[in-house]
C-alpha cells in the first residue's frame, strides 16, 4: 500500500495552476463553494480574453482569436482601468442628457468613445 501514499509529481502546468490559485489573496472555501473578490481579477491583463476561452470551452465551442480591433479597444480599456472607462463612459451620457438626446442618441454616441479617450 505504500503506492497509495506516494504522490504523483506535478506537471508544470499543474504548478503553474496549483501556484495561481495560491497567489489568490481573497479566495474563500465555504460549503463546498469557492469564491473569491472579483477585483482582484477583473483588472489583470488578458482577463476577458481568458474569461472568453474558458466560456467557449464550457459551452464546447471552438476558441477563436479575438478580432484585431476589439483586443485594441479593450486593450484600451485595460490600460485604462475598468473604473475610469466606465467614468468616462457615464460622463459621456450625463453630456447627452444635458443636451437633450435621446437615450438612443445618446448611446449611439458611445461607439465614439474609445477613439476619444487614446487622445
Amino acid at each position: 500500500m505504500a503506492w497509495f501514499r506516494q504522490k504523483k509529481p506535478l506537471s508544470a502546468e499543474d504548478r503553474e495552476i496549483r501556484d495561481a490559485i495560491l497567489s489568490l489573496k481573497t479566495l474563500k472555501v465555504r460549503d463546498g463553494r469557492v469564491s473569491i473578490d472579483p477585483s482582484e481579477v477583473v483588472d489583470r491583463p488578458g482577463y476577458l480574453e481568458a474569461r472568453r476561452q474558458a466560456a467557449e470551452l464550457v459551452h464546447g465551442r471552438l476558441a477563436r482569436p479575438a478580432e484585431p480591433t476589439a483586443s485594441a479597444d479593450w486593450d484600451l480599456v485595460d490600460a485604462l482601468g475598468i473604473d475610469a472607462f466606465v467614468s468616462k463612459l457615464s460622463q459621456s451620457l450625463q453630456q447627452s442628457r444635458v443636451q437633450g438626446l435621446s437615450l438612443a442618441d445618446a448611446l449611439k454616441q458611445l461607439k465614439f468613445v474609445p477613439s476619444e479617450l487614446s487622445t
